[in-house]
């Protein structure tokens, strides 16, 4: 496994593997977003690409924000509280 090397030549195999697990992570919720998608498509095409990429940056923040405001449920459950 990798890991990273501090100036004396010692490992921190404990920040490689969050890494790790934090870019699987990211690379799920995005899965998880685009498979969402490709069965509700969003209205406007772009944002069939905006939201996989938003959530491998911001990970399972992105997959909530997603689900709470971004897919088609989570939109109208969002408009019948503003009205």
């Amino acid at each position: 496994m990798l890991a990273l090397s501090l100036e004396g030549g010692t490992e921190v195999p404990m920040l490689s593997t969050l890494a790790w697990v934090s870019l699987i992570a990211a690379f799920g919720c995005a899965l998880i977003i685009a498979m969402d998608e490709a069965r509700h498509p969003q209205k406007m095409f772009i944002m069939n690409l905006v939201w996989p990429i938003t959530a491998l940056y911001f990970s399972v923040f992105a997959l909530w924000v997603y689900f709470r405001i971004g897919s088609r449920w989570g939109a109208t459950r969002w408009a019948k509280c503003l009205t």
